[in-house]
């Protein structure tokens, strides 16, 4: 086979009618790809290129934000709750790792329905002793404006996995972690 640049050098050094008609061929070809013109459209096709490379970087990028920002959030909240969550900030870190869609009040439905948060006295919202010992949830108390003093319940990390785990247990969720009801 041979390459340009062989067939070029054969022809400029024939002395030839043929070879002289390849070499000005050769020569006019190098001029107009040598051209301003064509030296800029070359330059804004490799730019196109390096453009959409740079969009579709941007696009993964942006891809992994979306999933990776509900975690950083998550993260910031337990991390700045002394490691408890407060049942409402519990239903929303929930939501974002599992799908499981309830509210503070739906969740404390739930907990109570399935015996591991009590009605007492001092609160509906209050987790049986074994569950606290067990080191899955806190207790804060707290004296309204009125004088009256109640009691709620902070779900701790370790008690954030038993949930979960629980909730699977239940039927609440799937393996891919999307609600079933």
């Amino acid at each position: 086979d041979m390459t340009i640049p062989m067939a070029k050098e054969i022809c400029m050094i024939q002395r030839s009618e043929k070879g002289k008609q390849a070499r000005q061929y050769f020569l006019k070809l190098e001029e107009a790809w040598n051209t301003p013109e064509m030296v800029m459209a070359r330059a804004l096709k490799m730019a196109d290129l390096k453009i959409y490379a740079l969009k579709t970087d941007n696009s993964k990028l942006t891809a992994e934000i979306e999933i990776l920002l509900p975690k950083a959030n998550n993260y910031d909240t337990v991390m700045s709750s002394d490691g408890a969550l407060s049942m409402s900030k519990f239903a929303k870190s929930v939501k974002w790792k599992t799908g499981l869609r309830y509210g503070s009040q739906k969740l404390y439905a739930l907990l109570r329905e399935k015996g591991i948060i009590q009605k007492t006295d001092k609160s509906c919202r209050e987790p049986y002793e074994q569950y606290v010992k067990a080191g899955y949830f806190s207790l804060v108390e707290f004296k309204d404006p009125y004088g009256h003093i109640d009691v709620y319940s902070k779900v701790t990390p370790k008690g954030v996995d038993y949930l979960v785990n629980k909730f699977r247990q239940w039927g609440l969720l799937t393996e891919s972690g999307a609600e079933t009801i």
